[in-house]
Formats: C-alpha cells, sequence, structure tokens
C-alpha cells in the first residue's frame, strides 16, 4: 500500500498535465515501464479502487470514473465512503448496485411474499422493518445498511461469489437447499461487471500514467 501511493502521488499527472516532479524537477519520460510495472505490482496486491480512494491526489480521479457509471456524483461518494469504512471492493459494491437499482434511488420491486424492496441496494423491508419509508429512499441510509448486510455476507459467505447468492436470495434458503438457478445467473452478472469496472479502471491508470 504505501508503495503504491508513494508511486501514485509522483507520477500520476491530473488536469491535463503531462510532467511529474522528481526531486523538486520536471520529468517527461511518463512510459518508464519499470515505474509503471513497479506501480501496477503493488496497486494489484490491494484493492485498486480502495487504494486510489484512500489517497487524497488519486480520490478525485476515482471519484470522476465512477461518477460517469452512476451518473450522479452523491451516490458515487456515498458508496466509496461506506465501502471503504466496511472495507469492501468499491468495483463490487458498484457491480451490485447496478444489478439492483441502476443505481436508481427510487426503485422498488413487490415480491410475491408481498414484502418490498426499495432504494439503490433494495433493501427488503422485512429484513429491515427498522427503516422508514423515507429512510428506504435515502441514498446515505441505503447504502449504508446494504453494504453493511453486504459486508455480512461476505463474513458469512468466505468468498463473493455464497456472499452474493445470500444477498440475492437469503441466507436460509442458501443455507438449507443452495443457489436458485436465477441467483446463479445473478451472482455470474454481478461479477461479470465487476471484472469489467475493474477492467476498465486499470486502463484509465495506465492511460493517465503514459499520457
Amino acid at each position: 500500500m504505501l508503495i503504491s501511493i508513494i508511486i501514485v502521488s509522483s507520477y500520476i499527472p491530473f488536469e491535463g498535465k503531462t510532467s511529474f516532479s522528481q526531486g523538486g524537477q520536471p520529468q517527461k519520460n511518463l512510459a518508464d515501464r519499470k515505474v509503471l510495472g513497479t506501480y501496477l505490482t503493488a496497486i494489484v496486491e490491494e484493492d485498486l479502487s480502495l487504494t486510489l480512494y484512500r489517497n487524497e491526489v488519486t480520490q478525485k480521479i476515482l471519484i470522476s470514473y465512477y461518477t460517469k457509471i452512476t451518473r450522479s456524483e452523491l451516490i458515487t461518494r456515498t458508496i466509496l465512503k461506506y465501502a471503504d469504512m466496511y472495507n469492501i471492493s468499491p468495483a463490487l459494491a458498484f457491480a451490485l448496485c447496478s444489478r439492483e437499482s441502476g443505481f436508481d434511488i427510487n426503485a422498488q420491486n413487490i415480491n410475491k411474499d408481498e414484502s418490498i424492496d426499495r432504494g439503490l441496494f433494495q433493501l427488503n423491508s422485512k429484513s429491515f422493518p427498522e427503516l422508514s419509508e423515507d429512510d428506504f429512499f435515502s441514498v446515505e441510509t441505503n447504502t449504508l445498511f446494504g453494504l453493511k448486510y453486504l459486508k455480512y455476507c461476505l463474513e458469512q459467505g468466505n468468498n463473493e461469489i455464497v456472499a452474493l447468492s445470500m444477498y440475492n436470495a437469503g441466507e436460509g434458503r442458501i443455507s438449507s437447499k443452495g443457489a436458485p438457478l436465477l441467483t446463479l445467473n445473478y451472482v455470474a452478472r454481478v461479477l461479470d461487471y465487476k471484472e469489467r469496472i475493474e477492467t476498465g479502471l486499470r486502463d484509465l491508470v495506465k492511460e493517465v500514467l503514459y499520457s
């Protein structure tokens, strides 16, 4: 983590600038493959999004990247805040939110048991009886409870496949009967989108480093 932060702070240009400073002197050779390799090696050891978010120098570029996905800086900042708090992969959090609601804060779905899924992370009315109507449609509250529950699923399931299955079908169903086909398809789509988000971010970092 320390290595990646130092390299990011020193080498990533902002606002169209293509130089970095080394010992106070501007340099133009951003295509130093050794530096880039060291950076990418260090960054891969951690979650790329969390690494960039936790460094004030690179946080801006990360927020801009995810806002293009969510079309809302408020949603982006809120998801990043709680993903950081619970140490969850932001790419996973954004992929989950996209699948659940398409980043629509007013999304709502009535289930066969007459319970209602609401908001960004489609929190279920029976699972979260303590929440008010306003809470379900609050970006802040819905994201807090959605990612808190995802963190619980990750801890109980020990991997993203089981965790997402629990999030979608419920812990009891997964524990007793396993994941139904619809849930398996759901998990595959979330993880596919997560991978595409991570690939796009890695490509962006490379582009900025080489620009």
